[in-house]
């Protein structure tokens, strides 16, 4: 399995597993790739990243606090981050 990270294209590999571990057609996929590219150039969404990005979508909310819950929740390997495979997961 590949790592999601930093490469442009996803591998014929990981595109496979995605959509047999998704409901998303190889079309959308390369759409959610492509918009998760642009949030994150390095392939990897950070706690920091997350709360930025819930606070476009809920700015009255408590961010902070809902995000690391969130984040916590679907870091799985607990490494800190969550790439684009993660990403997928929360679908």
């Amino acid at each position: 399995m590949g790592c999601f990270g930093s490469k442009d294209k996803l591998s014929k590999e990981d595109m496979d597993f995605l959509k047999s571990h998704t409901r998303y057609d190889e079309a959308t996929i390369k759409d959610w790739y492509k918009g998760f590219k642009q949030d994150c150039p390095n392939g990897r969404l950070t706690p920091a990243k997350f709360v930025d990005m819930y606070k476009t979508f809920f700015p009255s909310g408590n961010a902070e606090e809902f995000c690391d819950h969130v984040f916590r929740t679907f870091d799985m390997d607990k490494n800190g981050y969550i790439d684009f495979k993660h990403n997928e997961d929360l679908t």
